[in-house]
């Protein structure tokens, strides 16, 4: 089968998941658990729509590592190298089903199937045009997928500070997004498996700590959310440079001047 017989089978399998996630006559049952420190009871109501979307997103999982290892440059690769690439197109579809749920009416329903499926193709297609740093997308893959993974991680870090139980959720939550975004950004620098899951685990961890200390609360959760943002950025971007060998004078100023940028706008919400 080929990769583009394999790619619309992947988002013929979203677009009915999408298209019946509300209509399935599913019960919803509501998950409460009690955290330290927490007075009332954290509760999660699984909705049809949300069960159907982690269905979903285990077929398509499945769905982009078949695409992936129909590339000759992937043959034989192990779970270890492929499964940074599930990552960004695995969080479009959880959060695909979260926006879907609101939409009501036929049209907006199916622009919504429209374009959701053209996203999760255009995500595909970008990563597969990052597995060869000659080709002609090469450059302007990678720096779309890099624009796409550093707003997640900025969309993630405000949700994490908004999060009830904040010193127990927030850190817990910046780090598993951390870890999954930095393996994404990693993977496109051709480094061995051993390398790019011990930074990624490397970012995580210092992003755990920092958000940690900032989940005090002294700062407001927008201004925690881009001081996490500037560790993230300043930490990937620099071990991506060593990664590629680039990392040189030129490029350290590049990194002053953006973080300089986002101090500049941190000071201004503050």
């Amino acid at each position: 089968m080929r990769r583009l017989e394999r790619l619309g089978i992947l988002l013929g399998l979203v677009v009915v998941g999408l298209g019946v996630s509300s209509y399935v006559p599913l019960p919803s049952p509501v998950l409460a658990f009690h955290l330290p420190g927490s007075l009332a009871p954290i509760s999660i109501t699984l909705t049809p729509a949300r069960q159907v979307s982690l269905v979903v997103l285990f077929f398509a999982c499945i769905g982009i590592d078949s695409i992936l290892r129909a590339d000759p440059r992937l043959v034989g690769a192990g779970l270890a190298r492929t499964i940074p690439f599930w990552i960004l197109p695995g969080i479009f579809v959880l959060v695909a089903f979260g926006l879907f749920e609101e939409l009501s009416g036929v049209w907006p329903q199916v622009l919504g199937l429209a374009a959701a499926a053209g996203v999760l193709g255009l995500l595909v297609v970008a990563q597969l045009h990052t597995l060869d740093p000659s080709g002609r997308w090469f450059e302007v893959s990678l720096l779309g997928l890099n624009a796409v993974t550093y707003g997640l991680a900025l969309a993630a870090f405000i949700v994490a500070y908004r999060l009830p139980a904040r010193e127990l959720l927030t850190p817990a939550l910046v780090t598993f997004a951390s870890v999954a975004l930095a393996l994404h950004l990693f993977e496109t620098t051709r480094a061995s498996n051993r390398r790019i899951w011990g930074s990624a685990l490397l970012v995580g961890l210092m992003l755990g700590e920092v958000a940690w200390t900032l989940s005090r609360g002294i700062l407001s959760p927008l201004v925690s959310a881009f001081l996490l943002l500037l560790v993230f950025y300043g930490a990937t971007g620099i071990i991506q440079q060593h990664f590629w060998g680039r990392l040189r004078p030129q490029v350290a100023v590049e990194f002053a001047i953006v973080a300089a940028a986002i101090l500049a706008l941190i000071a201004y919400l503050g």
